[in-house]
């Protein structure tokens, strides 16, 4: 983390890290969406559900973008200075 940090700002790194992090529920709970309204019409079109798909599949890098944004825009203080084990 030291290279890093020598590098690229601490909020960088620290924006970066918390992105990869929330990416992980935020892409799962898209997905859990999509199966929910997937399985909840299943007379919807094979095109439909396509397009459904790739929305939520453009949805996720989208969500980690704007999760990165407001990250790197507070300056990412999100864990306590105590918290951090330093």
């Amino acid at each position: 983390m030291n290279l890093l940090e020598t590098y690229l700002p601490e909020n960088l790194v620290n924006a970066l890290g918390w992105s990869l992090l929330h990416s992980l529920w935020q892409g799962l709970l898209i997905g859990f969406l999509l199966i929910i309204v997937i399985r909840a019409n299943r007379n919807l079109s094979p095109k439909f559900k396509y397009g459904l798909a790739v929305t939520a599949l453009f949805t996720i890098p989208l969500a980690a973008v704007i999760t990165f944004c407001m990250l790197y825009g507070q300056g990412t203080e999100i864990c306590p200075s105590g918290a951090r084990g330093n």
